[in-house]
């Protein structure tokens, strides 16, 4: 078993000449939790989004569960593995996005279970109750067939938002 559970080593990444990321390195073992925290801009999304392999890093190097991400070690040399490769590795990951975006037609349950069926392949049933874990996890469960226009305090434009992707869905 790696002795880190997440490696990062030296990671840079630029968008053209503005330089997002300049020689982040960090250690995260399994179990424990980390708190990424900044102003707004200071490369805090694209940090994960590098992580995750869903942005590719300009120099640097991940490693989860000491199995490099997005590259393979060649004869001494850093090589891109092939987009396929890439998604299996992502799949391990998991990801909140800061701007989360649910299905506004589906609950809450469903909302969590549908990540694992189209990406795992789990049968629905398993699915869901994983969902129902997860939600009983982080003590939830109450809201577990709620709209996510009812999961935050403002629900003053929730019931709109449903109603539009109904209407217009193709």
């Amino acid at each position: 078993m790696p002795e880190f559970l997440l490696r990062v080593e030296d990671l840079h990444k630029k968008f053209g000449d503005l330089e997002v990321l300049r020689g982040v390195s960090l250690n995260l073992r399994k179990g424990r939790k980390l708190s990424i925290i900044g102003t707004s801009g200071s490369g805090k999304s694209t940090l994960l989004r590098c992580i995750n392999y869903l942005e590719e890093p300009t120099l640097g190097h991940i490693y989860f569960e000491g199995q490099l991400m997005g590259e393979a070690l060649i004869e001494g040399r850093y090589v891109r593995i092939a987009s396929r490769e890439v998604a299996l590795q992502r799949a391990k990951i998991g990801m909140v996005f800061q701007n989360f975006y649910l299905w506004p037609h589906l609950t809450a349950r469903e909302n969590i279970a549908i990540a694992p069926q189209r990406v795992r392949g789990l049968p629905k049933r398993e699915a869901l109750a994983l969902a129902d874990a997860m939600l009983e996890k982080v003590h939830m469960s109450h809201k577990r067939d709620e709209y996510p226009e009812r999961l935050s305090g403002d629900s003053s434009n929730g019931s709109q938002s449903r109603d539009h992707w109904l209407r217009n869905r193709s």
